[in-house]
Formats: structure tokens, sequence, C-alpha cells
């Protein structure tokens, strides 16, 4: 079966120049390659004059090597819907890649095209390039960060769980909703996707909403007592900003209603705690995914638990 490679460079990401990092098995975190780097074809009719000049910045790329009947034929082990061909699969696998770095460290680490090439008498030769991916934008703060050897490994356990999330979830909704969120600098519109992507983990249908979305995400991200009720009254303040961009109060400038970098930050923190914790703990996916009947109990029960033990009659199946 015929040898393929889809390479997705990663603007500006700085590691050792030269050096390849394992990530996951068939794909690796590699220096740009010469049948990428040396292209004057495809890539000057697919590419804009900006991309051009970003990849020629770009040190390392994702780089999926793999066997397929021929490109663009379908992918057999996709299971989550409609067919789609082996080259879509790796262009989202390169989505969610980027979207576990960001949630182990966010940076300005992004791509904006994905290349595909079969290789052809020992060379591989591109012959298809997906352009105009939106890298996500960062805050100011987070601009100069930047990835570790360690950070990558923590990316890849969050890859493997991420690529394993049902489409039909909480979790999975709340990782679309957060990934556009990651695409605005409109600081409304971003905190307002944030607060969505909270509420598909810890809405609830009933009671005093600003209350106890605020209760459920405070006990459940918070290291102790105090850490939690210092997350509850940001959370509760929050909330009320949410509630002014919801009912049309968007006069026009975000930091007239009070939405400045910093509570933009905080909100983001709580998203990435938030599911940070739902994607380490099997037992705390398999309640957000599999027993959602069961989870408004469990975060409700929360204020009353002991941290890190389940309340009483909720189940902990595996």
């Amino acid at each position: 079966m015929p040898r393929f490679n889809t390479a997705v460079p990663l603007l500006w990401l700085r590691l050792d120049a030269g050096r390849t990092y394992p990530f996951v098995p068939g794909l690796t975190i590699a220096p740009i390659p010469d049948w990428l780097r040396g292209d004057t074809g495809i890539l000057n009719r697919c590419l804009s004059g900006n991309d051009r000049a970003l990849l020629k910045e770009c040190s390392h790329c994702l780089l999926f090597d793999y066997a397929a009947e021929a490109l663009h034929a379908p992918d057999p082990g996709w299971v989550q819907g409609m067919p789609h061909s082996i080259q879509d699969a790796k262009a989202e696998q390169a989505f969610i890649v980027n979207l576990a770095l960001w949630l182990r460290r966010p940076t300005p680490v992004g791509f904006t095209f994905v290349a595909h090439a079969p290789e052809s008498n020992g060379e591989f030769v591109i012959q298809s390039v997906e352009a105009g991916h939106q890298p996500f934008l960062c805050l100011r703060r987070e601009r100069d960060q930047q990835y570790s050897e360690p950070d990558l490994e923590a990316a890849a356990a969050f890859y493997e769980t991420l690529v394993a999330i049902p489409r039909a979830s909480s979790p999975w909704a709340a990782i679309r909703t957060l990934t556009i969120a990651l695409r605005t600098m409109a600081y409304d519109l971003r905190f307002l996707l944030f607060w969505m992507a909270l509420e598909s983990l810890f809405g609830t249908s009933s009671g005093e909403l600003a209350f106890r979305i605020s209760q459920r995400i405070a006990f459940f991200i918070g290291d102790d007592d105090l850490d939690s009720r210092k997350i509850f009254a940001f959370m509760k303040r929050s909330y009320g900003l949410r509630s002014k961009i919801v009912h049309g109060v968007r006069a026009g400038a975000a930091h007239e209603m009070g939405i400045s970098e910093e509570s933009l930050y905080g909100l983001e923190t709580c998203v990435r705690r938030a599911l940070g914790i739902i994607l380490q703990d099997r037992d705390m996916r398999a309640k957000f995914i599999d027993q959602r009947a069961t989870v408004e109990k469990y975060l409700d029960q929360l204020a009353f638990s002991k941290r890190g033990d389940p309340p009483t009659g909720v189940s902990t199946a595996k």
C-alpha cells in the first residue's frame, strides 16, 4: 500500500533545531522536511504570500506517516460520523493536536495549511494542500510562552484522550465552542463563547443559574476551600458580564462592560482547568460522557463532599 506523509507547519513554535520529537504512534513533531521546504509548484499556487513567508520562518511541523490506498481514500478507522478521507482525518487530528497543546499551555502556536504528499520513487511529492486554516489567537500575556519536552509529553496524553471523546457528548460540545472562541479576539464574543463552553459542562435547567453554575465550577476546579471561594466570587461577577452580552448590553466597547484581558484570562483558565480535570481522569470522563443524568447530582453535592471522594449515590463506573 502506498506510503503518505501529511505535514502541518507549526507557526511560532520554538524547539531545538534539527530535533524530532515523538508525539504518538505515526505522528512526530519534526523539522520541516525538504519536500515541503523546497516545493516551488503547488505551494506557490495554493498559498498566499503571507503563508509562504510564514513557512520560511517555521522550524517544525506535525508530520504524519501512514499508508493509504490513494489520495482522499476513505478512512477505515473513522467511526464518529459521516465517512471522510484519510487526509481529512489527518487535518482534524492536527487541529486536535493544536488544542491539546493549548490545553497544556496557551501559546501563539498554530497552523494555516496542511500538505499531503504520497511517496513516489523514494521521494514525497505534494499532491494536495488545504489552505485557509485559522490559527488560535492568544492573549498578550501568552505570546511569549513556549513548550518544553515535558509539555509535549503532557499534550500527547491530552491528545489521545481528546480523539476518543464521543462527538455527541457535553465535553465535545464544550471543546467545539472553545475552539471557536480561540479564533476570535472580539472580547465580548470570546467571553460569551468561553461561558457557553462552561455551560455545556456545568449548566443546569433548574434553579438560580448564576449561583449554581458558579458553585459547581468553583468546587469542581478549586484546589481547596479558599481557592473555591475565590473562584466562586470570580464566576459570579463573570456571569453578570455574560448576561449583559446575551441580553444585548453590548455598548460597542468591551471595556465599558468590564470585559478586560484579565477577566478573559481568568475565564479561559477556568475552562482549561475544568477540561484538564475531565480529560485526565477516566472516572470523571465517564460521568460527563455516559452519566449525564447523575453528573448534575454529583456537581451539586461537591460543595458538601470531601474533595476527591465521590458523593453518596453517584456511580463511578469506568
